[in-house]
């Protein structure tokens, strides 16, 4: 969740009327007035979600056709292999 919520609406996230929009329909404004986040320089501290299981997978890739292809395989494996729902499956992207 908070790797999630930092791509969504942390530091690095942008600063054009998207993102300000996306920080208004996330409501930053009253997570942290009522503490359920703490923000930083360059981080957003989410303490709203219990933190368990695997971690989020960070991985590099030579180009965008390579990570496409990476995903739609992972996907494919989590819904075969380890019968994952394709609608509890959440993917985030730059582009």
């Amino acid at each position: 969740m908070e790797f999630a919520f930092n791509i969504l609406v942390g530091k690095c996230a942008g600063t054009g009327d998207g993102a300000r929009g996306i920080r208004g329909f996330a409501d930053t404004k009253t997570l942290k007035d009522k503490e359920l986040v703490t923000e930083t320089d360059d981080f957003v501290k989410v303490h709203f979600a219990k933190q368990e299981g695997a971690r989020p997978v960070i991985k590099p890739f030579p180009d965008g056709p390579a990570e496409v292809n990476w995903v739609a395989e992972e996907v494919a494996r989590l819904v075969d292999e380890e019968h994952v729902r394709p609608d509890d499956i959440l993917i985030l992207s730059t582009y």
